[in-house]
């Protein structure tokens, strides 16, 4: 999806120097530009397509798509999954700044990367919501869901608020679901509260993203396109706080 009208996305990232074209300039950028001869030599394998390949390999250890892996759902699978994702987070903390500056990467975490975690969360969501909010029948969902969340955040810290639909389902299917927001049947009390807690604490951490309701609210509140995020978070959060209960019977 491009951005609003067509301009930039709102500069809510870190900031970042002009794209690269292709692999050879997160090769150069990871190598440090200098030196040359044997040393660059060997290292010229494992340039940037090296790292997209660990990448991908990331997205399936997440998805359940590796070589061996039933797929089941299985205690075995949702290590896999949680390992996955942890080696995910810490990729993209470590080098995500300057892997986001070449556009086959920066694709990667607008699109693949992006719709894993909307489709892990939807998936961990379903499951305790089946459980009706008993904690001791979701072992691990907790910190699967910490995990997307944190992956989440570095994404749009690294690519910034264009207003795309991928954006709008990842702080909708996530966020707005987990806090029980986005549509009239949602109720936060269908999960455990400690995912509740786990989805509040993870969204205070957006806002080191300069003036994210401001951003929310232009890109996506304003457009006739797209959801009203910023008005259905506002509301999610207000229901959370001082819950609706019922009218006492009369005497």
């Amino acid at each position: 999806d491009a951005s609003l009208d067509g301009e930039a996305p709102l500069a809510v990232e870190r900031g970042t120097s002009p794209p690269p074209e292709g692999f050879g300039g997160v090769a150069a950028a990871v190598g440090g530009g200098g030196g040359g001869g044997a040393a660059e030599e060997a290292a010229a394998p494992y340039g940037g397509s090296g790292c997209y390949e660990v990448l991908r390999f990331f997205l399936a250890l997440i998805e359940g798509r590796t070589p061996g892996g039933g797929g089941g759902g299985g205690g075995q699978d949702g290590a896999a999954r949680e390992f996955g994702l942890s080696l995910l987070l810490v990729a993209l903390r470590a080098g995500g700044r300057v892997l986001a500056r070449a556009p086959a990467f920066a694709a990667l975490l607008e699109d693949d990367i992006s719709l894993c975690m909307v489709q892990t969360a939807e998936a961990e969501i379903a499951i305790s919501e089946a459980s009706s909010g008993r904690v001791s029948e979701v072992p691990g969902a907790s910190s699967v869901l910490s995990l997307v969340l944190q992956c989440v955040a570095e994404v749009l810290l690294l690519l910034g608020l264009g207003g795309s639909a991928r954006e709008e389902a990842m702080l909708s299917r996530i966020y707005l679901k987990l806090l029980g927001g986005g549509s009239p049947s949602a109720s936060p009390h269908l999960l455990p509260p400690a995912l509740i807690e786990t989805a509040l604490e993870h969204l205070q951490s957006l806002l080191v993203l300069t003036e994210l309701p401001l951003h929310v609210y232009l890109r996506f509140d304003c457009h006739p396109a797209r959801a009203d995020l910023l008005q259905d978070l506002a509301a999610a959060l207000r229901a959370i706080a001082a819950p609706e209960r019922p009218d006492p019977k009369p005497a």
